[in-house]
Protein backbone atom coordinates (compact mmCIF):
# COMPACT_ATOMS: atom_id res chain seq x y z
CA UNK A 1 0.00 0.00 0.00
CA UNK A 2 2.83 2.37 0.86
CA UNK A 3 4.36 1.66 -2.53
CA UNK A 4 1.10 2.56 -4.33
CA UNK A 5 0.82 5.68 -2.20
CA UNK A 6 4.30 6.72 -3.28
CA UNK A 7 3.44 6.09 -6.95
CA UNK A 8 0.26 8.18 -6.67
CA UNK A 9 2.23 10.96 -4.99
CA UNK A 10 4.81 11.00 -7.78
CA UNK A 11 2.05 11.04 -10.44
CA UNK A 12 0.24 13.86 -8.65
CA UNK A 13 3.42 15.90 -8.41
CA UNK A 14 4.14 15.29 -12.10
CA UNK A 15 0.63 16.35 -13.16
CA UNK A 16 0.82 19.45 -10.94
CA UNK A 17 4.20 20.35 -12.47
CA UNK A 18 2.80 19.94 -16.00
CA UNK A 19 -0.24 22.10 -15.24
CA UNK A 20 1.90 24.76 -13.58
CA UNK A 21 4.34 24.68 -16.49
CA UNK A 22 1.49 25.01 -18.99
CA UNK A 23 0.04 28.11 -17.32
CA UNK A 24 3.48 29.61 -16.85
CA UNK A 25 4.29 29.10 -20.53
CA UNK A 26 0.91 30.51 -21.60
CA UNK A 27 1.43 33.59 -19.41
CA UNK A 28 4.91 34.15 -20.82
CA UNK A 29 3.80 33.75 -24.46
CA UNK A 30 0.80 36.03 -23.85
CA UNK A 31 3.10 38.68 -22.40
CA UNK A 32 5.51 38.51 -25.37
CA UNK A 33 2.72 38.60 -27.97
CA UNK A 34 1.05 41.53 -26.19
CA UNK A 35 4.36 43.41 -26.25
CA UNK A 36 4.71 42.88 -30.00
CA UNK A 37 1.05 43.77 -30.59
CA UNK A 38 1.34 47.03 -28.64
CA UNK A 39 4.42 48.04 -30.63
CA UNK A 40 2.57 47.41 -33.89
CA UNK A 41 -0.48 49.38 -32.74
CA UNK A 42 1.67 52.36 -31.79
CA UNK A 43 2.92 52.60 -35.38
CA UNK A 44 -0.56 52.87 -36.89
CA UNK A 45 -1.63 56.29 -38.23
CA UNK A 46 -4.88 56.22 -36.22
CA UNK A 47 -5.55 55.55 -32.52
CA UNK A 48 -6.24 51.93 -31.57
CA UNK A 49 -6.86 50.57 -28.09
CA UNK A 50 -8.28 47.40 -26.56
CA UNK A 51 -9.67 46.34 -23.21
CA UNK A 52 -8.03 42.92 -22.83
CA UNK A 53 -5.82 40.47 -24.70
CA UNK A 54 -5.49 36.74 -24.14
CA UNK A 55 -3.76 33.81 -25.78
CA UNK A 56 -4.99 30.20 -25.72
CA UNK A 57 -1.93 27.98 -25.99
CA UNK A 58 -3.77 24.73 -26.75
CA UNK A 59 -5.83 26.20 -29.57
CA UNK A 60 -3.17 28.73 -30.61
CA UNK A 61 -5.88 31.43 -30.61
CA UNK A 62 -5.40 35.15 -30.02
CA UNK A 63 -8.38 36.96 -28.48
CA UNK A 64 -8.83 40.73 -28.31
CA UNK A 65 -11.78 42.28 -26.50
CA UNK A 66 -13.28 45.77 -26.50
CA UNK A 67 -11.28 47.06 -29.46
CA UNK A 68 -11.61 50.75 -30.30
CA UNK A 69 -10.37 52.37 -33.53
CA UNK A 70 -10.46 56.11 -34.23
CA UNK A 71 -11.40 56.89 -37.82
CA UNK A 72 -12.49 60.13 -39.54
CA UNK A 73 -13.42 61.78 -36.27
CA UNK A 74 -15.45 58.77 -35.12
CA UNK A 75 -14.80 55.54 -33.27
CA UNK A 76 -15.37 52.05 -34.64
CA UNK A 77 -15.71 49.55 -31.80
CA UNK A 78 -15.46 45.76 -31.70
CA UNK A 79 -16.65 43.50 -28.90
CA UNK A 80 -14.26 40.63 -29.68
CA UNK A 81 -11.68 39.56 -32.27
CA UNK A 82 -10.49 35.93 -32.46
CA UNK A 83 -7.46 35.00 -34.58
CA UNK A 84 -7.02 31.26 -35.13
CA UNK A 85 -3.54 30.14 -36.21
CA UNK A 86 -1.95 26.71 -36.79
CA UNK A 87 0.80 25.38 -34.52
CA UNK A 88 3.27 25.39 -37.40
CA UNK A 89 2.88 29.14 -37.93
CA UNK A 90 6.23 30.87 -38.37
CA UNK A 91 6.99 34.53 -37.94
CA UNK A 92 7.68 35.24 -41.63
CA UNK A 93 6.08 32.20 -43.22
CA UNK A 94 2.64 31.65 -44.70
CA UNK A 95 0.52 29.62 -42.27
CA UNK A 96 -1.21 26.47 -43.50
CA UNK A 97 -4.49 28.08 -42.46
CA UNK A 98 -5.77 31.02 -40.49
CA UNK A 99 -9.10 32.57 -39.61
CA UNK A 100 -10.07 35.94 -38.19
CA UNK A 101 -13.52 36.30 -36.63
CA UNK A 102 -14.95 39.64 -35.55
CA UNK A 103 -17.94 39.74 -33.21
CA UNK A 104 -19.91 42.88 -32.50
CA UNK A 105 -18.44 45.32 -35.01
CA UNK A 106 -20.18 48.67 -34.53
CA UNK A 107 -19.63 51.18 -37.37
CA UNK A 108 -21.01 54.75 -37.03
CA UNK A 109 -23.61 55.50 -39.69
CA UNK A 110 -22.18 59.02 -39.96
CA UNK A 111 -19.15 57.69 -41.88
CA UNK A 112 -18.98 58.15 -45.68
CA UNK A 113 -20.63 55.32 -47.67
CA UNK A 114 -22.09 53.88 -44.46
CA UNK A 115 -24.23 57.01 -44.26
CA UNK A 116 -25.60 56.35 -47.76
CA UNK A 117 -26.23 52.70 -46.91
CA UNK A 118 -28.15 53.72 -43.78
CA UNK A 119 -30.16 56.19 -45.84
CA UNK A 120 -31.30 53.77 -48.55
CA UNK A 121 -32.03 51.02 -46.00
CA UNK A 122 -33.96 53.30 -43.66
CA UNK A 123 -31.75 52.70 -40.62
CA UNK A 124 -32.31 55.08 -37.71
CA UNK A 125 -29.64 53.59 -35.44
CA UNK A 126 -26.38 55.57 -35.01
CA UNK A 127 -24.42 52.37 -35.66
CA UNK A 128 -24.31 49.61 -38.25
CA UNK A 129 -23.87 46.34 -36.35
CA UNK A 130 -21.99 43.47 -37.98
CA UNK A 131 -20.34 40.12 -37.37
CA UNK A 132 -17.72 39.01 -39.86
CA UNK A 133 -15.08 36.35 -40.45
CA UNK A 134 -12.52 35.48 -43.10
CA UNK A 135 -9.83 32.86 -43.53
CA UNK A 136 -7.83 30.67 -45.88
CA UNK A 137 -6.39 27.16 -45.94
CA UNK A 138 -4.03 25.19 -48.15
CA UNK A 139 -4.71 21.62 -49.25
CA UNK A 140 -1.77 20.49 -51.34
CA UNK A 141 -1.80 22.67 -54.46
CA UNK A 142 -5.22 24.15 -53.73
CA UNK A 143 -5.93 27.36 -51.82
CA UNK A 144 -9.38 28.03 -50.38
CA UNK A 145 -10.33 31.53 -49.25
CA UNK A 146 -13.71 32.11 -47.64
CA UNK A 147 -15.50 34.61 -45.47
CA UNK A 148 -18.73 36.31 -44.70
CA UNK A 149 -20.43 39.24 -43.05
CA UNK A 150 -23.80 39.54 -41.34
CA UNK A 151 -25.31 43.03 -41.15
CA UNK A 152 -27.87 42.94 -38.37
CA UNK A 153 -31.40 43.53 -39.64
CA UNK A 154 -30.33 43.90 -43.28
CA UNK A 155 -28.47 41.10 -45.03
CA UNK A 156 -25.71 38.50 -44.96
CA UNK A 157 -22.98 37.82 -47.51
CA UNK A 158 -20.80 34.72 -47.76
CA UNK A 159 -18.21 33.79 -50.34
CA UNK A 160 -15.67 31.11 -51.19
CA UNK A 161 -12.88 31.03 -53.75
CA UNK A 162 -10.84 27.96 -54.71
CA UNK A 163 -7.58 28.44 -56.59
CA UNK A 164 -5.54 25.64 -58.17
CA UNK A 165 -1.76 25.35 -58.63
CA UNK A 166 -0.85 27.49 -55.62
CA UNK A 167 0.77 25.52 -52.82
CA UNK A 168 1.80 27.00 -49.50
CA UNK A 169 5.45 26.89 -50.56
CA UNK A 170 4.70 28.73 -53.82
CA UNK A 171 2.64 31.35 -51.94
CA UNK A 172 5.63 32.02 -49.65
CA UNK A 173 7.92 32.49 -52.66
CA UNK A 174 5.38 34.83 -54.23
CA UNK A 175 5.04 36.97 -51.10
CA UNK A 176 8.81 37.10 -50.65
CA UNK A 177 9.17 38.10 -54.33
CA UNK A 178 11.31 35.09 -55.15
CA UNK A 179 9.01 34.43 -58.10
CA UNK A 180 7.47 37.19 -60.24
CA UNK A 181 3.82 38.11 -59.97
CA UNK A 182 3.42 37.51 -63.71
CA UNK A 183 4.20 33.82 -63.21
CA UNK A 184 1.27 33.51 -60.78
CA UNK A 185 -1.10 34.92 -63.39
CA UNK A 186 -0.15 32.11 -65.77
CA UNK A 187 0.13 29.33 -63.20
CA UNK A 188 -2.73 29.92 -60.76
CA UNK A 189 -6.22 28.95 -61.93
CA UNK A 190 -9.71 29.71 -60.69
CA UNK A 191 -11.62 26.52 -59.82
CA UNK A 192 -14.60 27.96 -57.97
CA UNK A 193 -16.21 31.22 -56.96
CA UNK A 194 -19.33 30.81 -54.83
CA UNK A 195 -21.16 33.93 -53.62
CA UNK A 196 -24.34 33.88 -51.55
CA UNK A 197 -26.56 36.76 -50.50
CA UNK A 198 -29.27 36.28 -47.87
CA UNK A 199 -31.73 39.09 -47.46
CA UNK A 200 -33.07 40.15 -44.06
CA UNK A 201 -35.03 43.14 -45.28
CA UNK A 202 -32.50 45.27 -47.14
CA UNK A 203 -33.81 44.61 -50.66
CA UNK A 204 -37.39 45.68 -49.96
CA UNK A 205 -36.15 48.70 -48.00
CA UNK A 206 -33.98 49.69 -50.96
CA UNK A 207 -36.93 49.24 -53.33
CA UNK A 208 -39.06 51.40 -51.02
CA UNK A 209 -36.41 54.14 -50.94
CA UNK A 210 -36.09 54.09 -54.77
CA UNK A 211 -39.87 54.22 -55.13
CA UNK A 212 -40.09 57.34 -52.97
CA UNK A 213 -37.31 59.01 -54.95
CA UNK A 214 -38.95 58.23 -58.29
CA UNK A 215 -42.54 58.86 -57.21
CA UNK A 216 -43.53 55.27 -57.92
CA UNK A 217 -44.89 52.38 -55.92
CA UNK A 218 -42.56 49.52 -54.86
CA UNK A 219 -44.42 47.20 -57.23
CA UNK A 220 -43.76 49.58 -60.13
CA UNK A 221 -40.05 49.74 -59.30
CA UNK A 222 -39.85 45.94 -59.27
CA UNK A 223 -41.73 45.81 -62.58
CA UNK A 224 -39.20 48.20 -64.13
CA UNK A 225 -36.29 46.03 -62.93
CA UNK A 226 -37.89 42.93 -64.43
CA UNK A 227 -38.60 44.78 -67.68
CA UNK A 228 -34.96 45.88 -67.94
CA UNK A 229 -33.73 42.33 -67.37
CA UNK A 230 -36.13 40.80 -69.89
CA UNK A 231 -35.13 43.42 -72.43
CA UNK A 232 -31.64 41.91 -72.59
CA UNK A 233 -32.74 38.28 -72.85
CA UNK A 234 -33.22 38.11 -76.63
CA UNK A 235 -29.69 39.40 -77.28
CA UNK A 236 -28.17 37.33 -74.46
CA UNK A 237 -30.02 34.00 -74.20
CA UNK A 238 -27.17 32.39 -72.25
CA UNK A 239 -27.38 35.15 -69.63
CA UNK A 240 -31.15 34.67 -69.42
CA UNK A 241 -30.85 30.91 -68.95
CA UNK A 242 -27.98 30.93 -66.49
CA UNK A 243 -28.73 34.04 -64.44
CA UNK A 244 -31.54 36.26 -65.67
CA UNK A 245 -34.60 34.17 -64.77
CA UNK A 246 -33.17 33.43 -61.33
CA UNK A 247 -32.77 37.19 -60.72
CA UNK A 248 -36.42 37.73 -61.69
CA UNK A 249 -37.45 35.06 -59.18
CA UNK A 250 -35.40 36.80 -56.49
CA UNK A 251 -36.97 40.19 -57.23
CA UNK A 252 -40.39 38.64 -56.79
CA UNK A 253 -39.44 36.96 -53.52
CA UNK A 254 -36.15 38.34 -52.08
CA UNK A 255 -34.78 35.76 -49.68
CA UNK A 256 -31.51 34.14 -50.80
CA UNK A 257 -29.53 34.26 -54.03
CA UNK A 258 -26.45 32.22 -54.94
CA UNK A 259 -24.01 32.87 -57.79
CA UNK A 260 -21.61 30.05 -58.70
CA UNK A 261 -18.66 30.34 -61.10
CA UNK A 262 -17.14 26.92 -61.85
CA UNK A 263 -15.11 27.04 -65.09
CA UNK A 264 -14.49 23.71 -66.82
CA UNK A 265 -11.55 23.41 -67.05
CA UNK A 266 -10.30 25.93 -64.46
CA UNK A 267 -9.31 29.31 -65.92
CA UNK A 268 -5.94 30.96 -65.30
CA UNK A 269 -5.81 34.37 -63.62
CA UNK A 270 -4.12 35.70 -66.76
CA UNK A 271 -7.11 34.71 -68.88
CA UNK A 272 -9.46 36.35 -66.38
CA UNK A 273 -7.39 39.53 -66.58
CA UNK A 274 -7.53 39.43 -70.37
CA UNK A 275 -11.28 38.94 -70.26
CA UNK A 276 -11.65 41.98 -68.02
CA UNK A 277 -9.63 44.15 -70.43
CA UNK A 278 -11.40 42.97 -73.58
CA UNK A 279 -14.90 43.24 -72.10
CA UNK A 280 -16.26 40.17 -73.91
CA UNK A 281 -19.91 39.60 -74.74
CA UNK A 282 -21.96 38.58 -71.72
CA UNK A 283 -23.01 35.24 -73.19
CA UNK A 284 -19.43 34.25 -74.04
CA UNK A 285 -18.34 35.14 -70.52
CA UNK A 286 -21.19 33.07 -69.07
CA UNK A 287 -20.04 30.00 -71.03
CA UNK A 288 -16.31 30.31 -70.38
CA UNK A 289 -16.75 30.83 -66.64
CA UNK A 290 -19.71 28.44 -66.40
CA UNK A 291 -21.76 30.96 -64.43
CA UNK A 292 -24.99 29.83 -62.76
CA UNK A 293 -27.36 31.70 -60.48
CA UNK A 294 -30.21 30.36 -58.41
CA UNK A 295 -32.61 31.32 -55.67
CA UNK A 296 -31.64 29.35 -52.58
CA UNK A 297 -33.66 28.31 -49.56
Amino acid sequence: MKRWGSVLLVISLFVAACVSGYYALQSYVTYKIAQKLNRRLERLPYPVSYGSFSYKLLGNDLVLKDLKVGFAGNYITVDKVVIDLPFDFRKKGVPSFTRVSVYGLHVPTSLPLVKELALVSGLSSPFLNLNTSAGFSFNGRELTVNGGVVVKGLAAFTGEVKLDNISRDYAEKLLERRVPYSSALVRVKLKLLDLRYRDYGFFNRFIGYTARQEGLSPQEVKAELVKTLRGSFSANPEFARRLGYALIDFIANPSCFELVVRPQPPVSLLKLEQFAKKRPQIDRLMKVLNVKGKVCG
